[in-house]
C-alpha cells in the first residue's frame, strides 16, 4: 500500500513528465549540436535564453509536437548562424541598434500570457521586473564582450529571436482577443 494521496501521485506524475520532456529535448538539442558540429553553441544559447523566455514569454504553438517541431528548427538556424558567421559583422552599429531594438521590445511587450498560461497581476509585475532584469545584463554583457564575437552573436540572436517570439504572440493574442 501506498502512504501517498492520489492527489501527491498525480503531482509526482506530472514532474516525471516534465522531467522526461526536459530530457528528451535536451537529447534532441544534443543531437543537434552534435550533427551541425557545435553542441557548445546550442547549449550556451539555450543557457540565455531559457531563463528569458520562461520570465518573459513568447510564441506558444497550439500542441507540444508543433513546438518541439519549431524548436529543433529553431536549434538548427542558430547551429548554421553560429557556424556561418565569424563575429566581426556583430560589432556593426545596425546590430547593436537591432539589439536595443529587441531589447526595447522585450521591456515593453513582456511578460506576454497565453491562453493556455494566464498570468495574475502581481504574476505579470514579478515577470516584467525579472524579463527587464535579465534583458539588462544580456545586453551588458554584448557590450561588454567587445573581443568575443562568438558570445556577442548568441546574445544577439537571444534577444532578437525573443523579441520575434514576443510580438508575434502578442499580434496572436489581440487577433484572438478580437475573435472573442
Amino acid at each position: 500500500m501506498s502512504n501517498y494521496t492520489d492527489e501527491e501521485k498525480e503531482i509526482a506524475l506530472y514532474g516525471l513528465k516534465r522531467l522526461g520532456i526536459f530530457m528528451a529535448s535536451m537529447a534532441v538539442v544534443a543531437i543537434i549540436g552534435l550533427i551541425m558540429e557545435n553542441v557548445l553553441g546550442v547549449f550556451l544559447f539555450l543557457l540565455f535564453f531559457i531563463p528569458l523566455r520562461i520570465f518573459a514569454g513568447g510564441l506558444h504553438l497550439p500542441s507540444i509536437w508543433m513546438c518541439a517541431i519549431a524548436s529543433s528548427l529553431l536549434i538548427v538556424v542558430i547551429a548554421v548562424i553560429l557556424n556561418n558567421t565569424e563575429g566581426g559583422w556583430i560589432y556593426g552599429r545596425i546590430c547593436s541598434a537591432i539589439l536595443l531594438a529587441g531589447a526595447f521590445v522585450i521591456i515593453l511587450l513582456a511578460p506576454v500570457d497565453t491562453a493556455n498560461k494566464r498570468l495574475f497581476k502581481e504574476e505579470k509585475v514579478r515577470y516584467k521586473i525579472i524579463s527587464i532584469a535579465i534583458t539588462i545584463v544580456e545586453v551588458a554583457i554584448f557590450f561588454i564582450c567587445l573581443d568575443n564575437g562568438f558570445i556577442k552573436m548568441l546574445l544577439f540572436l537571444v534577444i532578437t529571436v525573443e523579441a520575434f517570439y514576443l510580438t508575434v504572440q502578442k499580434i496572436v493574442n489581440c487577433i484572438s482577443a478580437k475573435r472573442s
